[in-house]
């Protein structure tokens, strides 16, 4: 992965801050900037891992459909349910 230079200012609470969690994590503060752009930024997901995430998808069990009446029934079951044990 190539990486580019990017000179950022910070408050030197914040310096601390990134410091602290780098040494904990027993990393470096510049992979933790990464891992916090990419959080908040989000993050381009290469075709593979695109693929890979489509593949998970598809292997998951089919998902039974409930009419909306009879979901808010059942939840609605549930929640007197409960109500009558507590």
């Amino acid at each position: 992965m190539a990486l580019e230079r990017m000179q950022v200012l910070v408050r030197p609470d914040q310096r601390r801050r990134l410091e602290a969690v780098a040494k904990a994590g027993h990393t470096s503060v510049a992979a933790i900037v990464r891992e916090a752009i990419d959080e908040h930024v989000g993050r381009k997901r290469t075709r593979e891992e695109s693929l890979a995430a489509l593949e998970r998808l598809e292997a998951l069990p089919p998902i039974e459909h409930i009419p909306p009446d009879e979901l808010r029934e059942l939840i609605d079951s549930r929640f007197d349910d409960e109500y009558e044990r507590g």
